[in-house]
């Protein structure tokens, strides 16, 4: 079974943990306390608003905060990898975090945490654009076991360590789409991440609710954990503040990090484009899975697929004709079964499908969408 990471420094300690989870029980509290509540946090200017006081008496509006989920994993107390989910907003609005609690720390399983980080019910309306920012990160203890660094070549971790976000339907808890996915091969040394999923490591992820899906019912946002190894420890999660930090994505830094590490399974793409005539070529190579087309009708297009193993991950992937990612509409457990999936595509013109197996790309078609 797994334990809580107590020895690692930075982490409360797995006691302490265990005694805010059952005093807090994941209360109803409000994402942000009030000025009466917590007043060494906010400050009131001039204007007469409140604003929250950040660092050394510097402020910001309340309306610019956005409440954000850490999962942090600990890896034999030499790492610590972080997973940040924030800025849950509807038609830009932002949507409130039900069990959210500033500062609160705890260690739980996935089936607990899975349960308990999600947004508040929103309906099901058509043209509705859901969003949110996402992002992986990492320190590792260097050989003087006191300096921690973050760099793009040390990722250590004994666990595959899989991260979703998906639509929920309020009704029957069923997932309605999968919105984002992330994941992250084992590292027994550390070394370049091998990350695979629907996005580079941090992405801004926008989904607008489509006709067929708005039936009246509601739904909210879920982030779901995995650990899959034989490491010793649950996520521990984190809840904080963030301040539009999805702004970064506008950085050269997380730019040319987004590309260097890629998401093709061997963490050393130079662009997470790739040309049509190496999307060919990967095809004529092809051995690790199939897929095909089923049934085209007008710009619907549906899908089968499967891989040669039912244990790792698969995933299809729509190009465009410069290369470049337009949807993932399926991202999930290999199986060696064929799955089927219907995607309907944005507009016409020419477009690649590619199926691939643990990050890597095995096989794609080509179809020509003229509706």
């Amino acid at each position: 079974m797994r334990r809580s990471p107590s020895r690692w420094g930075m982490l409360t300690s797995s006691v302490a943990i265990a005694l805010a989870l059952i005093s807090t029980a994941w209360s109803q509290e409000g994402q942000l306390c009030s000025p009466e509540e917590c007043p060494d946090l906010w400050v009131r200017v001039q204007d007469g608003g409140w604003w929250c006081r950040i660092v050394h008496g510097d402020t910001i509006p309340a309306d610019r905060f956005s409440a954000a989920f850490i999962l942090e994993m600990a890896q034999d107390s030499t790492s610590l990898i972080d997973y940040t989910v924030t800025e849950f907003k509807r038609n830009g609005a932002l949507l409130w975090l039900p069990s959210w609690k500033l500062d609160r720390k705890v260690n739980a399983s996935e089936e607990m945490l899975a349960a308990n980080s999600q947004t508040e019910l929103f309906p099901l309306v058509a043209g509705d654009v859901l969003s949110f920012y996402r992002e992986i990160n990492w320190v590792s203890i260097m050989p003087d076991g006191r300096t921690m660094e973050n760099r793009t070549d040390n990722y250590y971790s004994r666990d595959t360590l899989d991260y979703v976000v998906e639509l929920v339907r309020r009704s029957d808890l069923s997932r309605i789409v999968l919105l984002d996915s992330l994941g992250a091969l084992p590292n027994l040394q550390p070394a370049i991440p091998r990350l695979y999923g629907m996005r580079p490591m941090a992405a801004l992820v926008s989904y607008t609710v489509p006709p067929e899906i708005a039936d009246g019912d509601s739904a909210f946002i879920r982030l779901v954990p995995h650990a899959r190894g034989d490491g010793a420890y649950y996520f521990t999660r984190t809840d904080d503040i963030t301040v539009g930090v999805s702004r970064c994505l506008q950085q050269p830094f997380w730019q040319a990090l987004n590309d260097y590490i890629g998401l093709r399974g061997n963490g050393s793409d130079t662009s997470p484009k790739m040309e049509l005539g190496e999307l060919q070529r990967l095809d004529e190579a092809s051995a690790g899975g199939e897929l095909r087309i089923v049934s085209i009708s007008g710009d619907r297009v549906e899908l089968g697929f499967s891989t040669k193993a039912n244990a790792g991950k698969m995933a299809v992937a729509v190009f465009d004709a410069t290369g470049a990612v337009v949807f993932y509409p399926y991202a999930g457990p290999a199986s060696t079964t064929e799955r089927t999936v219907t995607y309907q595509f944005p507009r016409s013109g020419a477009y690649f499908i590619g199926l691939s197996y643990d990050g890597a790309l095995v096989q794609t078609k080509k179809i020509i969408i003229t509706k």
